[in-house]
């Protein structure tokens, strides 16, 4: 035993040197007015303190006054500690324990640097395994750190919990590291317990693993009271797995900013509770990754329903499970940006409310989501990524609800059919809506109106198939949004309104290569506004099947009228060159059930039938004539000219491979080239340059 007391003054310095192994039970060096140092070294064996204390600092009666030493205990071997204390009512000095080939084991006892003012830090290195009682740093106005690093080990620190916490000051980061081996710990606690006014924050909380790292307790970074802020929990295997299933995860604050909390792990993530929200701040970021499967079993947290917060980022090529209760406090949720997931699954069947945040979803393969999602204006995106130049199925079976908040969904194909996509608002203007699939597009109603603001846009994309869809509405107050759909086949729709109460109406774009049906076309401007635009190109047949009354009190299947002005209303189909003709008031094969209006002086009334192409005003009929009729009208009945120049006319009318075709069937020629406005036939190409042929046939001439 070494003991050196001054009773009213301050404690001397312990020194302790050795070239082998020290075997010590006792040191103590204390005084009212401070402690000393003690030092313990060996240079080439071991040291063991393991049969009693060493107590540096003041004892229970002196507490009042002073400050702690520093103790410092160095071997090339292996330690072993029972009690380290070094306390003082003013401060308390360090703990700095080091092997430099040996392990640490100080499961015996406990490390403490407590204080009633600021505590002092604990250190400990080994070039092997770390293996821990209780740790504490606590100081009522701020605490030291706690760093453990094994070299080449692990650390195993479930005989005790670590703690840095503070009352009313800043708490102490606590850094875990084995770059070699796995992590252990029970509870560990950097967090505040501050008063109501308190101005005191989190410690942040890092483990560095080679291997696993397995939370037994719960690790708490967060601030209960007062305007202090969380500290970040940082969590890394670079080989193995996370697991903190066994216990919480918080870095929440109660009115300031809380603390992020990041997992990243080679292998999987099981997690339980994870909370990073603020009741009166903004919420911090969630961040996981994992090669392979996330799976939280708890409530997750985040966000604030005062200020929103960051995110909640998920990523793995794996599966993601996702518990029950999602209070998400109008952050965002962010899931398979970095690496798209294989699924999502949700524990319960119930809504999702992101309550202002934004919802993305990434996947590599399918997804079905069963989940009613509501953001309050928030972005949905859900994404099946490119795999091999193919996108993941898309299968929406819920509604979906944004209030303002752009849909976008991405997919191989998407179906829809039993999900109402809503992102109208009447606090402001509608979001848009994308929905984009490489083979057919499904969808039920979707929804971008805007009772007070402008209506937002609708965009439908099949770049091979075929797009069906419900109602489109884009109806604003302040102006219609924007509807347009393409496809490689077909477009069934219902009806389509993008007309405004007040100001401009929206344009209308249809465009598939094969036939168009839809119930009507509502593109009306309000009081002060023109109508907009209706652009309809069909290779094949377009219907109208449905009608309503107008502003102008006409019945029709397209209006695009307006109280400021009229719209446009373009028809480019192709019953002319089939001998079918297009029917004002007959939807059956070609036509629509109702008029045709931009005014109350322009409109196409039934019954009127036009086999070839008609304008009237800004109402245009586009389509070709049985063009082999034609070259048989204009051609000699003798075998065809060996070559024969052909001028057109600009129209804007895209037919140019159905003219093609027609021309090679009857002169007997193939894979002719194209030019704009003159171009010259003959048995082997046609010789101009080859370019989109927007026009028909005029007039011949030059027959050689």
């Amino acid at each position: 035993m070494i003991s050196v007391v001054k009773g009213n003054g301050t404690g001397g310095t312990i020194t302790v040197n050795g070239t082998n192994n020290i075997i010590i039970g006792y040191v103590n060096s204390s005084g009212k007015l401070g402690g000393g140092d003690i030092n313990l070294t060996s240079t080439q064996g071991s040291i063991d303190t393991s049969a009693g204390d060493l107590n540096d600092g003041i004892i229970a009666t002196t507490s009042d006054n002073g400050t702690g030493g520093a103790i410092t205990v160095e071997a090339a071997g292996d330690i072993i500690t029972a009690d380290v204390l070094t306390n003082g009512a003013e401060g308390s000095g360090k703990i700095t324990i080091t092997t430099s080939a040996g392990v640490i084991n100080t499961s015996a006892g406990t490390l403490s640097t407590a204080s009633s003012s600021q505590s002092g830090a604990v250190s400990l290195e080994a070039s092997d395994d770390i293996i821990t009682g209780n740790i504490s740093s606590f100081g009522e106005l701020g605490s030291g750190e706690i760093n453990l690093i094994s070299n080449s080990g692990s650390i195993n620190a479930t005989g005790g919990f670590l703690d840095t916490s503070s009352v009313d000051g800043q708490s102490g980061n606590i850094t875990l590291e084995a770059s070699a081996g796995s992590i252990t710990t029970n509870t560990v606690k950097a967090g505040l317990a501050a008063t109501d006014a308190g101005t005191g924050s989190g410690g942040n909380i890092t483990f560095k693993a080679g291997g696993d790292v397995i939370a037994e307790a719960d690790i708490f970074a967060g601030v209960s009271f007062g305007e202090g802020f969380g500290g970040n929990i940082t969590i890394t295997s670079s080989n193995g797995s996370i697991d903190t299933s066994a216990g919480t995860l918080n870095s929440s604050s109660e009115n300031g900013a809380s603390g992020a909390i990041v997992l990243d792990a080679a292998d999987e993530i099981n997690a339980s509770a994870i909370d990073s929200s603020s009741t009166n701040g903004s919420g911090g970021k969630i961040d996981l990754s994992a090669g392979n499967q996330i799976t939280i079993s708890d409530a997750i947290r985040f966000g604030s329903t005062d200020k929103g917060g960051d995110s909640l980022t998920l990523n793995t090529s794996g599966e993601i499970t996702l518990p029950e209760t999602l209070s998400i406090g109008g952050a965002d949720i962010v899931a398979g940006n970095i690496n798209p997931l294989s699924n999502l699954v949700f524990s319960s069947d119930e809504s999702i409310n992101t309550e202002g945040g934004s919802l993305s979803l990434t996947f590599a393969e399918g997804f079905s989501l069963n989940n009613a999602i509501s953001t309050r204006g928030g972005d949905l995106s859900v994404i099946g990524a490119k795999a091999q130049l193919r996108a993941g199925a898309i299968t929406l079976q819920s509604p979906i609800d944004t209030d303002g908040g752009t849909i976008t969904i991405t997919g191989n194909t998407i179906d829809a059919i039993a999900a109402t996509l809503d992102s109208s608002s009447t606090t402001g203007a509608g979001g848009n809506i994308s929905l984009m699939a490489e083979n057919n597009l499904l969808a039920r109603t979707l929804n971008a109106a805007s009772t007070t603001s402008s209506g937002g846009n609708i965009s439908l994309e099949s770049q091979t198939g075929a797009v069906e869809s419900g109602d489109l509405i884009a109806t604003g107050e302040t102006g219609g949004g924007d509807v347009t759909i393409t496809a490689r086949d077909r477009i069934i729709t219902q009806e389509i309104d993008t007309s405004s109460l007040s100001e401009n109406g929206g344009t209308v774009k249809l465009d598939p290569e094969n036939g168009i049906q839809v119930t009507l076309i509502n593109a009306q401007g309000g009081t002060e506004g023109t109508g907009g635009t209706v652009d309809i190109t069909t290779e094949q047949f377009f219907q109208a099947t449905g009608t309503f009354t107008d502003q102008n009190n006409i019945i029709a299947s397209i209006s695009t009228a307006g109280g400021a002005g009229e719209g446009t209303i373009t028809i480019r189909h192709d019953g002319g060159a089939r001998g079918i003709s297009f029917d004002v008031g007959d939807a059956t094969i070609n036509g629509t059930a109702g008029a045709l209006t931009t005014s109350a002086n322009n409109s196409i009334l039934p019954f009127q039938s036009f086999l070839g192409p008609y304008s009237q005003g800004a109402i245009s009929i586009i389509t070709a004539p049985d063009f082999l009729q034609e070259l048989q009208r204009i051609l000699p009945e003798a075998d065809p000219p060996s070559s024969l120049t052909v001028t057109l006319l600009s129209r804007g009318f895209p037919l140019e491979e159905l003219f093609t075709r027609e021309f090679e069937k009857y002169l007997g020629i193939f894979n002719p080239s194209i030019n704009t406005k003159v171009f010259k036939i003959s048995a082997l190409s046609w010789m101009e340059d080859c370019v989109p042929f927007p026009y028909w046939l005029s007039t011949m001439a030059n027959n050689s």
